[in-house]
């Protein structure tokens, strides 16, 4: 089953996925959270933003993840970038963080500060001067020749 549109879900996990998409990352600490975050990650995508969740360590943990993507964007994070979202780690008290240029993951994050940290990460991506255009996401495409990119219907003579 394909996950489109908010409608899919029940009354919660609708409410979850409209915050999500007003605060600009999701909440995934409930049962259906990889459902959650299918439609999530496909909103996202359409719009280009950075994938920004967390979740729960194990069911009951008192420590949670917090995980970030830019593969929704054609964007890759710059060493200033990285080096910011390295710096929010530092301000969380025993919270691991592993930081790449297309991705990041926050692990032993204390649950009450979960969600400021998510909040903090999303505004950090999206800053100007944090990421780039990848350019090595668009050299597959090869624009000169559009017709092998999107096929063309033949011209008609008009009458």
């Amino acid at each position: 089953m394909a996950v489109s549109s908010a409608s899919d879900f029940g009354g919660r996990d609708r409410r979850r996925l409209q915050v999500a998409r007003e605060k600009g990352y999701l909440d995934a600490r409930c049962a259906s959270g990889p459902k959650l975050l299918k439609a999530h990650g496909k909103w996202c995508w359409r719009l280009k933003l950075p994938m920004v969740w967390f979740e729960r360590q194990t069911p009951y943990s008192r420590f949670g993840r917090v995980h970030l993507e830019l593969f929704t964007t054609p964007n890759t994070l710059t060493a200033a970038g990285q080096a910011e979202l390295q710096d929010l780690a530092t301000r969380q008290a025993g919270a691991r963080v592993q930081v790449t240029p297309n991705d990041a993951h926050w692990e032993r994050v204390r649950l009450d500060a979960i969600e400021k940290l998510a909040n903090a990460v999303f505004r950090a991506t999206v800053r100007a001067g944090n990421y780039r255009l990848s350019t090595a996401k668009l050299t597959n495409a090869d624009a000169s020749t559009p017709g092998k990119l999107f096929r063309m219907p033949p011209r008609r003579a008009s009458a």
